[in-house]
């Protein structure tokens, strides 16, 4: 430990006996690096970064593709080849000899210095002794490129624009389609309407023929109990008819047994009237005389009602007749109304078909109607397309980007005054040097004393 502190005072005491041996020459070179700093012009680099024209664009897959107007790579090799540097000096009015130099860089590739992964930008840099012309050149080289980029990146746009204005044309025309189908589908619903009232109709006159229908059958009925009540009334007048003619006939064989027993009392009466008779014989033939009269009078209304029987048969008969004339002419009225009823069922069924032809108009129509709404359906989504496209053609759009100076020109090499940091630096150095110097002058000096 004691060592140490000696070497250590020993080289404080080599330093502060050889202090002017390093002041004198620190502060000479100081004082020439001021002054020459001072006097030389100031190099400086002014810096800027540019974003090139680009436009984002989404593939069918939704990933985000970019597309650049000009690879920032070949935009810098047309930068360093001095394509710009003639346009720059003529906007500037500069004579292209005292013109900045510029270099220009793309800094996605990692052996650049400035190397930024998958970037666009162009690094540009112009080394100038005028750092506001330096600034200058840089702005003037940004407007040339933006102008040539913008106008690449304002046909995109304008391209995209029209094809939106397509798009937009295309779904208004869709929308347009799709109101004619509602309107189309509204006038054939009344159509349907119009269908369904005439059915109707058509089923208000099916019912009123039918109620024709059931008034005839009813009339038939009318009819056939009418007839059959003629019918009865026939077969009892011919039964009646019969019973009379047994009638007449057992009156015809009753009269002929009351004119045998006349004649055979006739008979008896001439006989009795031949031959002289008693008082009482005399009241026997009075009483021949009184049997004969009643059998007469029997006799006679006995015929008497057979006059009546055949009289009322004959009536009867009549009646019969009358009776089959009115079965006769129920018979063509019930025929008449079958008729009717023939025609009617006629009516119903053609009626019925016309009804059936309607329901299938009806469904053609329904299948028109679905016909419609299915292509109204694919207009739908085709509308939905084209809005998509639109959305995507507008974020393509609004993906847009312009040529931008993303970095201000400006001075990067020092942060401060570059005379004060060459004075500072040279005072470093000279101190750190003659340091060096005084210790070796002394370790010569005292190696010649001890050889001495």
């Amino acid at each position: 430990m004691e060592e140490n502190e000696i070497e250590l005072f020993d080289y404080l005491n080599i330093l502060w006996k050889r202090k002017w041996f390093i002041i004198i020459p620190t502060v000479l070179l100081v004082f020439l690096t001021g002054v020459f700093s001072y006097m030389r012009p100031v190099r400086m680099e002014v810096q800027a970064l540019i974003q090139p024209s680009n436009l984002l664009y989404q593939g069918p897959s939704g990933r985000l593709e970019n597309i650049m107007v000009m690879d920032p790579e070949q935009l810098a090799i047309q930068i360093n080849q001095g394509s710009y540097t003639l346009p720059i000096a003529e906007r500037l009015s500069m004579d292209p000899a005292e013109m900045p130099h510029l270099r220009a860089e793309n800094l996605r590739y990692p052996d650049r210095p400035n190397y930024l992964a998958s970037s666009n930008l162009v690094f540009v840099s112009a080394v100038t002794d005028e750092i506001q012309k330096g600034k200058d050149v840089i702005r003037e080289l940004f407007q040339l490129i933006k102008t040539e980029l913008d106008d690449k990146i304002e046909v995109e746009v304008a391209s995209i624009d029209s094809k939106i204005a397509e798009a937009r044309s295309r779904k208004e025309g869709k929308e347009k389609e799709i109101e004619e189908s509602d309107n189309q589908i509204e006038l054939i619903k009344l159509q349907i309407v119009d269908k369904h009232n005439e059915i109707k109709i058509q089923g208000n006159e099916i019912k009123k023929l039918t109620n024709s229908i059931q008034e005839k059958d009813l009339e038939i009925e009318l009819k056939k109990i009418s007839k059959s009540q003629t019918s009865k009334f026939i077969a009892a007048e011919k039964k009646k008819i019969a019973i009379a003619d047994d009638r007449i006939q057992e009156i015809g064989e009753e009269r002929k047994v009351v004119k045998q027993r006349i004649d055979e009392l006739y008979q008896q009466q001439k006989k009795a009237l031949s031959q002289q008779k008693s008082e009482g014989e005399a009241i026997g033939m009075l009483l021949y005389s009184n049997e004969i009269q009643k059998n007469l009078q029997y006799y006679n209304e006995l015929g008497k009602s057979a006059s009546d029987l055949k009289i009322e048969n004959e009536d009867r008969i009549l009646s019969i007749e009358s009776s089959l004339e009115v079965l006769k002419q129920l018979d063509k009225e019930i025929e008449l109304i079958e008729g009717g009823k023939a025609s009617i069922h006629a009516d119903i069924a053609n009626i019925e078909t016309g009804i059936s032809s309607i329901k299938n108009e009806i469904e053609k129509i329904k299948n028109t109607i679905d016909a419609v709404l299915i292509q109204k359906e694919k207009k739908k989504i085709e509308i939905v397309a084209i809005e998509s496209n639109i959305d995507l053609l507008e974020g393509q759009k609004a993906r847009v980007s312009f040529a931008q100076l993303v970095k201000e020109p400006q001075p990067v090499q020092f942060s401060g005054n570059p005379v004060l940091l060459n004075v500072f630096i040279t005072g470093v150095i000279s101190v750190i040097v003659f340091t060096f110097l005084a210790f070796f002058v002394d370790y010569i000096a005292r190696h010649k004393k001890a050889s001495s």
